[in-house]
């Protein structure tokens, strides 16, 4: 036996040994799985009978022989198997609950009949810890669940390959873990060998490995965690589930007992949490929706927290229940990194959980977001938990904040309110106008609390909250954290109101309103409750290194010499053109135009498959506007077929020297009522043109490049160019084409969020030879699968 195996085998000892001294229940010599129907069969077979005994007996005859009852036992698990663990799959809308498969087979249970005989109706294949602590029936209830971890499984009927260790959860497997110790073998060969040996198919023969049967995948290691919820071959997606050490960084940091990954076997499978895991956090995710955001058909995934996902979310729980409420919490989590769910998730614990005493820690839960469609996706999320209809009560911005709805909903209690940047002063003026609504308890959660509002939003939102903002500040954006500070509302600085806030970029002033405090006197520092940085999530490969492929205007003339020195190159000339065109075209919007197109086309438009997307960022609605009107003419001009834009501001916009571009909308000229939906599911729409809008909060994951005219700062800096860190299978290294901004502007604004941000200062001269080309001689460019650079 080689030394991998042995160390591989101790690893395996240690986890189930911990798991069995945290309850769990451990045979090494366990006989009770069974490999065709990926069930521990005993355990299925005593749940179902001690919970449910009338129902059982409708399965299995009391007064029956053992043949009879074994027949009927081999039938039970065989449907559970098929037909519902292996069945489809369906969301109820009307009551926030999933039919069918893994999640709906442990939530809500499923029926069963014996031919001839009456139907059996049994309920959740698993009971959870209770949300209100003083239910003790519900208490004890969990304490009955029979939670397992088996060793060397069989994953396919027809061989004797095993994968690690399989836990499951009276009988219904829910885990599985490959296991490599890193003296041997690195985590990436445990993800090498889920893509390679435990591929799903061939017939039912691997019911295990099937899509839905398992809800997570763990590719484990004594230093690092992977998880995936799909086995899909070489195409398995994994996904880190690391803390990141104390600096920040990828990984874990060195425990004191035992491998640095034993968090995941010391906590996340802790009965109490793991159980709330399946319960409260598991979700069905499905691959259609209606207009209206419901899902629709069968298709879909299943979804598993990030460990910095359920890391911030019970940490802020625990701590309200150690302290209580009128806290304020900062999470700082990268952008990309999952906020909206980890919202979703948030909002939906905090709203249903209870003190020791038996009392709700919040009235209502109060969502903000900064705008009008991640408001959306937030609801969408929260209705995939455990969610009944009415549970979420969105305050539209015609009116809705003074509906009586929301009034009966604040009134009531018990429910999750979203709302936009736009309409939570309104909300707050009905928590802080009402003598009925005194002493009750207000969660806020606030997205990006620093995103600002401009022009007439803001002038109105000022109106709302003079209390809140000086007048003489009327010019500045006016900023989430400005409607939150309100130094004189009672309202806002009330004890029984608290704040979490979800950012990837918090200002000074966000960290000091959110964060906590630490030290005295001079060396005071506030620092975020809950951190996952850039530099954890690029070094894990979750989102990607923008920076990588940054390109200035400037850099691009940069390289004239070294183009012109090039004798093997007879392109002298026309690099020249190109370089002049540089230099003596910077504010000309129709020369930006021609380079924009033509270095999409030739560098960006091939990746995923000819699915690319890029986008470019303007400086106003107006130049938005002059952008969209050019681009559109010079690809028609071209007879560029294969591509078409689509532009996005607010409101209407007039161009002064153009007497026929008067009112013009984002809907008119786009001829689209959806700009955000037709930009990700029609594959025509190659470019979106922005200002304000989009610029931020958007999450496309096609988008391979970024063009920008607009002077950047800040944590706009970070925020904009951030759209394109999204990762996506075979996504190159996104490029970013900057008219405006210099390298160490770009650079300097990334460190105050990313210590290891880097702009490299070279250009591929290859790059610029193609541009030149195309440029030079004015004819269409057939691409080839080789393009590349930036």
């Amino acid at each position: 036996m080689s030394t991998a195996v042995l160390m591989e085998r101790e690893f395996e000892d240690n986890i189930c040994q911990s798991l069995a001294e945290r309850g769990w229940l451990y045979d090494p010599a366990d006989t009770g799985w069974d490999p065709e129907l990926a069930l521990h069969g005993p355990d299925a077979l005593a749940w179902l009978e001690y919970r449910h005994p009338k129902e059982f007996a409708k399965a299995v005859p009391d007064n029956g022989s053992d043949v009879e009852r074994n027949l009927a036992q081999t039938l039970l698990l065989k449907h559970l198997s098929e037909r519902v663990l292996g069945g489809k799959v369906k969301y109820d809308t009307a009551h926030g609950k999933i039919r069918g498969g893994l999640l709906g087979a442990l939530r809500e249970g499923f029926k069963h009949t014996r031919a001839g005989h009456m139907t059996s109706t049994f309920g959740a294949m698993a009971a959870y810890p209770p949300a209100n602590p003083i239910l003790t029936t519900a208490v004890e209830a969990a304490k009955t669940n029979r939670l397992r971890v088996i060793r060397q499984v069989r994953f396919d009927a027809e061989t004797n390959e095993t994968i690690d260790l399989v836990l499951c959860v009276n009988g219904v497997p829910v885990v599985t873990m490959e296991l490599k110790t890193d003296n041997t073998q690195a985590v990436d060969e445990a993800k090498k060998q889920y893509r390679r040996d435990r591929k799903p198919g061939r017939g039912k023969s691997r019911a295990l490995l099937a899509p839905g049967r398992c809800l997570v995948h763990f590719a484990v290691s004594n230093s690092e965690v992977y998880m995936t919820t799909e086995l899909k071959g070489d195409r398995t997606f994994f996904l880190p589930f690391n803390q990141g050490t104390e600096d920040g960084q990828p990984g874990n940091p060195p425990s004191e007992t035992g491998s640095a990954t034993d968090y995941l076997w010391r906590q996340v499978f802790d009965r109490d949490l793991f159980l709330r895991l399946l319960n409260d956090y598991a979700l069905w995710e499905p691959s259609k929706r209606d207009k209206k955001g419901k899902a629709i058909g069968s298709g879909g995934r299943l979804i598993f927290p990030r460990f910095h996902q359920l890391r911030a979310t019970e940490s802020v729980v625990s701590d309200i229940l150690t302290h209580g409420v009128g806290g304020r919490y900062l999470i700082w989590h990268s952008a990309g990194s999952g906020k909206t769910k980890t919202m979703a998730w948030m909002s939906h614990n905090l709203i249903r959980r209870h003190d020791a005493a038996g009392t709700k820690l919040f009235d209502s839960v109060i969502m903000i977001s900064d705008r009008t469609v991640l408001d959306q996706n937030i609801r969408d999320d929260i209705a995939l938990l455990q969610a009944s209809e009415g549970l979420i009560v969105p305050v539209g911005e015609a009116g809705g904040a003074k509906s009586p709805q929301l009034l009966q909903a604040l009134r009531d209690g018990g429910h999750i309110i979203s709302c936009t940047l736009q309409t939570f002063p309104e909300v707050l003026k009905i928590i802080g106008d009402r003598s009925d609504l005194e002493g009750r308890k207000w969660c806020v959660i606030a997205d990006e609390a620093h995103s600002s509002q401009t022009g007439s939003a803001a002038l109105a939102l000022r109106r709302l909250l003079t209390d809140a903002v000086a007048e003489s500040e009327d010019g500045e954006p006016l900023t989430g954290d400005d409607l939150l500070t309100a130094k004189e509302s009672a309202v806002s600085q009330a004890l029984n109101l608290t704040y979490v806030a979800l950012t990837a970029t918090p200002k000074a002033k966000t960290l000091r309103l959110f964060g906590s405090k630490r030290g005295d006197g001079d060396d005071v520092t506030y620092l975020a409750f809950d951190t996952y940085t850039m530099a954890q999530a690029i070094g894990e490969g979750f989102i990607l290194d923008v920076l990588g492929n940054y390109t200035t205007y400037d850099m691009l003339a940069s390289v004239r010499d070294e183009l012109g020195r090039e004798e093997h190159v007879n392109r002298g000339e026309a690099v020249s053109d190109l370089v002049r065109f540089v230099r003596l075209h910077r504010t000309s919007i129709a020369q930006k135009v021609e380079v924009v197109v033509e270095h999409f086309r030739r560098n960006v438009m091939h990746h995923l498959d000819g699915h690319a997307k890029a986008m470019v960022v303007t400086s106003s609605r107006q130049a938005a506007v002059k952008w969209s009107l050019s681009m559109n003419e010079y690809i028609a001009k071209k007879g560029y077929a294969d591509m078409r834009t689509l532009v996005a501001f607010s409101g209407s916009v007039d161009l002064d020297d153009r007497p026929d571009s008067l009112g013009l909308t984002e809907a008119g000229m786009n001829q689209r009522g959806d700009t955000e939906n037709a930009f990700k599911t029609e594959d025509q729409y190659r470019v979106l043109i922005v200002a304000d809008k989009f610029q931020t909060g958007f999450d496309e994951p096609r988008l391979c490049a970024m063009y920008v005219d607009k002077k950047l700062s800040g944590i706009t800096t970070v925020q904009t160019l951030s759209r394109l860190n999204r990762i996506y299978p075979g996504k190159p290294t996104p490029m970013i084409l900057d008219f405006i901004n210099t390298p160490e502007d770009i650079q300097a604004d990334f460190k105050v969020y990313y210590s290891d941000a880097k702009v490299h200062g070279e250009v591929d001269p290859n790059t610029l030879h193609d541009l030149a080309d195309v440029l030079d001689s004015g004819r269409s460019t057939q691409l080839g699968e080789d393009g590349g650079g930036g």
